[in-house]
């Protein structure tokens, strides 16, 4: 229940992205849906790639371990879709290999990541 003198944050004070919880289904599942629903979402920030960008981005940024953790392996996924800009996926992946908020074995998962980035440049 909580406590009534305990102090609440509301969901805007919360810098809370509805979209995070995508994060925790699968890469390809997910990319699927918003391909196939594109035309109906009518998306201002461009198409279901652009989308996916933001959610990632923004979940990275968060600087919450738990947002953060989901976004290493979707970075990957867009990097194995090739369907991704090179250039913001490069950067991103350079500061989860960076990063002390996440796991050893996810900084190195984004460093191999980044890597096949790198070949492909």
């Amino acid at each position: 229940m909580g406590k009534f003198d305990v102090g609440r944050v509301s969901l805007d004070e919360s810098h809370y992205v509805v979209a995070w919880p995508l994060l925790s289904n699968g890469f390809d599942d997910v990319y699927r849906q918003l391909y196939s629903v594109r035309k109906q979402l009518n998306l201002d920030v461009g198409g279901p790639e652009m989308l996916i960008e933001c959610i990632v981005s923004s979940a990275w940024r968060s600087g919450r371990p738990y947002w953060m953790r989901l976004a290493v392996p979707w970075a990957g996924a867009m990097v194995q879709s090739g369907a991704f800009d090179v250039g913001k996926l490069r950067t991103l992946l350079v500061s989860m290999s960076k990063s002390e908020l996440i796991s050893a074995d996810d900084r190195e998962f984004a460093q191999h990541a980044l890597a096949t980035v790198d070949e492909s440049v």
